[in-house]
């Protein structure tokens, strides 16, 4: 069994990892002019059916607010094409960037906004609940953009599962809900887990670049805090006296 001490590390390795401060856009999301986009026309679940169907070419985006939808496009909140474009531009950069900087992916379509109020200050706060993990590409620059799905998994929002537990003890749902049925039932548990914070959902969709890689060493650290103590690297590094790391 390892010792206290061993487990004391862990935990302060945890909080070192992960910000659950208001400069977090996973858990105080703020709209930028240049890097966000709302994306509507649709429902989350069609949007999602979509993504997730390969022999479909992902969506388009309409260029022109009065125009009638496409059956493969979605608005979003630039009318100007010129915006829409410079929008989509930078996200597509912003996105190959970090992956040749870090090898991380960050260009994710957010799937509805739970708007809850902190109890210690009780102003409101938007957090994204559901992250699908997306790339913008086109063929030249002449050509338009189609959003499409990479092979990376959905993920509940890794921030937000962790400020919830911590703060508020409360647990969210896990993705199998909306597996079984339709996203629409995964929110309602959702706002009934957060019930204590007078949560609720809007039904909204943003593409932006989110990095949660952190927060998900942070959960395994917690998951699997048993076997990681009882790793004899793991004590040397936490200064445990209880162990001898050798031959």
């Amino acid at each position: 069994m390892a010792s206290k001490r061993v487990f004391e590390q862990l935990e302060a390795w945890r909080k070192e990892l992960v910000n659950l401060n208001r400069t977090n856009r996973l858990l105080y999301f703020r709209h930028s002019k240049t890097s966000t986009l709302n994306l509507d026309g649709r429902t989350p679940d069609e949007l999602l059916s979509r993504l997730d169907n390969p022999a479909n070419q992902g969506w388009g985006f309409q260029t022109t607010a009065s125009e009638t939808l496409a059956d493969d496009h979605v608005r979003t909140n630039r009318d100007d094409p010129r915006l829409q474009e410079a929008a989509l531009r930078t996200l597509e950069r912003k996105a190959i960037q970090e992956f040749l900087d870090k090898g991380l992916w960050v260009l994710y379509v957010a799937l509805g906004m739970l708007v809850w109020k902190d109890p210690q200050d009780d102003r409101e706060a938007l957090s994204p609940i559901v992250l699908v993990p997306v790339t913008l590409s086109r063929q030249n620059p002449r050509e338009p953009y189609r959003l499409r799905r990479v092979d990376e998994d959905l993920v509940v929002n890794p921030a937000l599962e962790v400020k919830l537990r911590n703060d508020f003890d409360v647990e969210l749902p896990g993705l199998d809900v909306a597996e079984a049925g339709t996203l629409d039932a995964f929110f309602r548990e959702v706002e009934a887990a957060a019930e204590v914070l007078n949560a609720h959902i809007e039904r909204t969709m943003v593409l932006a670049p989110f990095s949660f890689h952190k927060e998900v060493m942070f959960r395994d650290l917690l998951n699997s805090a048993d076997q990681i103590a009882e790793h004899p690297i793991v004590n040397a590094l936490a200064g445990s006296c209880d162990v001898v790391v050798g031959a």
